[in-house]
């Protein structure tokens, strides 16, 4: 159950990304006191569900770059962020 659950999630967090920019542009940083980050993420989701029920397609999904490695694209001071939670990922 975890991982389908899992899978869910990272596919909705794809999609809220994939329409609304400002989720994507931080590279994986708080730009903003956690609860205004709640705050824009319950609005990027209201406002999806909006376009959804008006029929507004999704935007094309961004086919990944092969010649750009993921941890290659943050900062030195986040690296070991992203290691650590690799590591992490692979033991679910």
């Amino acid at each position: 159950m975890h991982a389908r659950s899992r899978s869910t999630i990272e596919r909705t967090i794809g999609i809220l990304k994939g329409r609304w920019m400002c989720l994507d542009t931080a590279g994986g940083k708080l730009l903003y006191k956690p609860e205004k980050v709640c705050r824009i993420i319950m609005a990027c989701c209201v406002l999806h569900n909006i376009t959804m029920k008006r029929g507004v397609p999704l935007p094309p999904q961004p086919q990944p770059r092969e010649d750009v490695r993921p941890d290659t694209m943050v900062e030195p001071e986040c690296r070991h962020a992203v290691h650590v939670r690799a590591q992490l990922i692979a033991r679910l």
